[in-house]
């Protein structure tokens, strides 16, 4: 009769699970449109920068060494690294819980019967083990182990964000750098332009008032270049923090050595979700939230637990002997207060909210994408007329000097068209530094820094 109990209890269980526990398969569909309508996913070149290591993309000796530093030092990922060690533990612990667990349990009692004292105890090894039948243990494994993969996603996208802040700081004071020289090339100008005016004052050919105003003029020049130089500090300082150091001065490469990184395709990949760690991560949630569900489901079954004792004891007055125990339990849920259908559903709401998160994550990366590539559009359709319009106000410039030359022109003409060159330079600086920033974010949106 207790065969019988035995197989048609087994016979339940094997049922029950049947199908309970699955594996998690990615079924997400990227929208065509995902980067806007003029860009369809199915027409994309697969061929992409996301693919170039860093120290390819970015070719500047002095900026690789600031990169190399930064990774090595940087608190933000040396957190995240922690966080995969934490991540791995978990996945120890997880697989371990397949196990057996083992006590040494020792105990020992006096009885007294009338003037008799009884001594009794009992020294055993006890064990414990669940069995897995409905993936209750299984699915936290899987949690445990999606959630390692997330930890390393974290890990690349610090840094990639790493990388790319510290090589957009570096362009920053390349760029503050040639304006503080053009700044101080212009307040040398005009300061020798001011002596030649005082001296026009002085025999009568020019008014106070125009002294006055290119005296002004040089006082904002300055004021400007002390703005600059309190940049440079200031970025200096952003980018020691990003390289886990206390403020010094940054060492890097002067704007006439200033050179692109050289990029043969400039395509948006079709493999996105290969390249964005954020994007990565995001689906990870939903495979944890997925196994949540099914762990959830897992508690409406039976939880089925064989447990056992060896080791030595007495009993009463017996003398010592062997001691041995072995206890098979089950233990069914019938009612817990709604607990179990509330932990189900709230794990099917966090299901859905992992689902909606990772549509938001590529609606983000797609916005990126585009948002970096307009920008590289952009600043190369500025290039030609930022360099016409610096060419124009050079050749202003240098055609007024010489009309003052032959007295058809005053000084403070040419100090005026002296002006508007200081403009075209600052304009011609900035743009260049824009179009590298905007290929840096181009870089990143796309996943690269490997």
């Amino acid at each position: 009769m207790k065969k019988l109990v035995y197989i048609a209890l087994g016979m339940l269980l094997a049922t029950t699970s049947c199908g309970l526990h699955k594996e998690y398969t990615s079924n997400v569909k990227v929208d065509n449109h995902l980067f806007g309508d003029s860009v369809q996913i199915d027409t994309l070149d697969t061929a992409n920068i996301a693919a170039i290591p860093w120290k390819e993309f970015y070719t500047d000796p002095k900026l690789q060494a600031l990169i190399s530093h930064a990774l090595d030092n940087n608190k933000d990922l040396a957190i995240s690294l922690k966080n995969i060690d934490k991540a791995q533990a978990s996945l120890t612990a997880s697989r371990m819980a397949y196990l057996p667990t083992f006590a040494f349990s020792p105990s020992a009692g006096v009885n007294k019967i009338g003037d008799n004292r009884l001594h009794n105890y009992t020294m055993p090894i006890t064990a414990q083990w669940e069995l897995d039948i409905f993936g209750s243990i299984t699915n936290r494994k899987q949690q445990a182990k999606v959630a390692l993969e997330q930890a390393y996603d974290e890990v690349k996208a610090v840094k990639t964000a790493l990388i790319s802040n510290v090589a957009s700081a570096y362009y920053d004071l390349v760029m503050l750098d040639r304006q503080v020289e053009i700044s101080r090339e212009t307040i040398d100008l005009w300061e020798n332009g001011l002596g030649m005016m005082k001296s026009l004052f002085e025999s009568g050919h020019y008014y106070s008032t125009a002294l006055t105003q290119q005296e002004a003029s040089i006082e904002g020049l300055r004021i400007n270049l002390l703005n600059l130089q309190d940049d440079i500090r200031k970025t200096e300082n952003a980018l020691c923090l990003l390289m886990g150091d206390t403020p010094h001065a940054i060492e890097r490469g002067s704007f006439q050595d200033f050179a692109m990184p050289e990029v043969v395709k400039v395509g948006v990949p079709a493999q996105l979700l290969q390249n964005r760690p954020d994007v990565h991560s995001a689906e990870r949630a939903i495979a944890m939230a997925f196994y949540g569900v099914q762990g959830a489901k897992a508690e409406f079954y039976p939880h089925v637990t064989l447990s056992g004792s060896l080791g030595w004891g007495t009993e009463a007055a017996n003398p010592a002997k062997f001691l041995m125990s072995f206890v098979s339990s089950l233990f069914q849920p019938l009612f817990q207060g709604g607990k179990l259908r509330a932990n189900l559903k709230i794990s099917e709401a966090q299901l859905e909210q992992a689902q909606i998160g990772f549509y938001k994550a590529l609606l983000t990366a797609g916005n990126e994408v585009v948002n970096a590539l307009q920008d590289c559009q952009m600043t190369e359709k500025k290039h030609s007329h930022v360099k016409k319009q610096l060419e124009c106000y050079t050749k202003a410039f240098n055609d007024t000097k010489d009309l003052m030359k032959n007295g058809k022109a005053s000084y403070l003409e040419v100090i005026r068209t002296q002006e508007s060159l200081l403009y075209g330079q600052f304009s011609e600086v900035e743009n260049r530094t824009n179009a590298i920033t905007s290929l840096i974010a181009l870089y990143t949106a796309l996943g690269g820094g490997k």
